[in-house]
């Protein structure tokens, strides 16, 4: 169920809370926070998959206003939520475009004593099979929300104020 490149890595990750706010530091880039659906779900996952495609292409708004693979990170952080139980998936679930780091890759699922996290979909009022891609501007404001396959609304948002 993972991608063949990485299927004879190891990965250890650790579990532990973390508030949203928390992630979006103030560090003069765009915060991308993508809540993808349930990864356990194969068509939540497929709809990631070609998220991460589309994302990656030269013409759309990561690559082209981050100058490339190597300026991509240093305008944008992308950050992506799955609302899939941990025990259901694994970081390999994600694309290899949303885990430069493990990180950058989160579940919305509760501790494993069942007292604090998770519930971030509903708060955010986010179908937990729908997803979106939500914007933060640098200076922590909400600049838009898009589908998942908002792509091109994602495209023209960048194209009206970045050169």
């Amino acid at each position: 169920m993972h991608d063949g490149a990485d299927e004879h890595k190891e990965v250890e990750i650790v579990s532990y809370v973390v508030e949203i706010q928390d992630l979006l530091h103030a560090d003069t880039r765009f915060k991308i926070l993508v809540f993808a659906g349930d990864l356990a779900i194969e068509a939540d996952k497929a709809k990631l998959h070609a998220l991460a495609e589309e994302l990656d292409k030269s013409e759309n708004f990561v690559r082209r206003f981050g100058r490339g693979e190597t300026g991509k990170w240093k305008v944008f952080d992308v950050l992506c939520f799955s609302s899939a139980k941990q025990d259901k998936v694994d970081y390999l679930y994600f694309p290899p475009f949303f885990r430069p780091h493990y990180s950058k890759v989160l579940l919305d699922d509760c501790d494993l004593h069942g007292r604090s996290g998770g519930g971030g979909y509903a708060k955010y009022g986010i179908d937990e099979h729908v997803g979106a891609i939500v914007v933060v501007r640098p200076d922590g404001y909400v600049g838009m929300v898009a589908p998942l396959d908002g792509v091109k609304e994602l495209n023209s948002y960048f194209e009206s104020f970045l050169i």
